[in-house]
């Protein structure tokens, strides 16, 4: 799977594979957002 350039290009390349609406759409922009910014929460690993 190529990397995505920007949120652009995730999006585009997920209509190419599924048809989405705009709900759908503005979910998957706010995913793209979520998972590419500094995170202000560290979690700790956790030792077993």
């Amino acid at each position: 799977m190529k990397q995505c350039l920007d949120q652009n290009d995730f999006i585009n390349k997920i209509k190419d594979k599924y048809e989405i609406d705009e709900f759908q759409e503005s979910q998957l922009r706010t995913a793209y957002q979520n998972a590419t910014s500094e995170s202000d929460l560290d979690l700790p690993f956790i030792d077993e």
